[in-house]
């Protein structure tokens, strides 16, 4: 049975010099938040909102963290809800 990869494993795997498997899911998950806030973006009037999906695993929702602190610092105007949170 494969386990979800714990917190700790993937602050090890963004710290490991070599290629790592799980460094680059966590990329691919930052790739896929950034491609859905500018899809978001480019179809609403405003900045004000913007919706993301919602993380579907670990490495899904230690990506999104990194992303909305990234994105928060550079928009502060600009709230970021995530589907499914009230």
């Amino acid at each position: 049975m494969n386990l979800p990869p714990s917190r700790a494993e993937i602050l090890a795997a963004l710290q490991d010099k070599n290629y790592n498997p799980l460094a680059s899911r966590v990329a691919e998950a930052m790739t896929a938040y950034r491609l859905a806030f500018e899809d978001e973006a480019r179809r609403r009037v405003s900045l004000e909102l913007i919706e993301l999906p919602a993380p579907t695993d670990e490495v899904e929702a230690f990506a999104l963290e990194l992303f909305l602190v990234e994105t928060r610092a550079q928009m502060p105007n600009t709230t970021i809800k995530i589907k499914g949170d009230s």
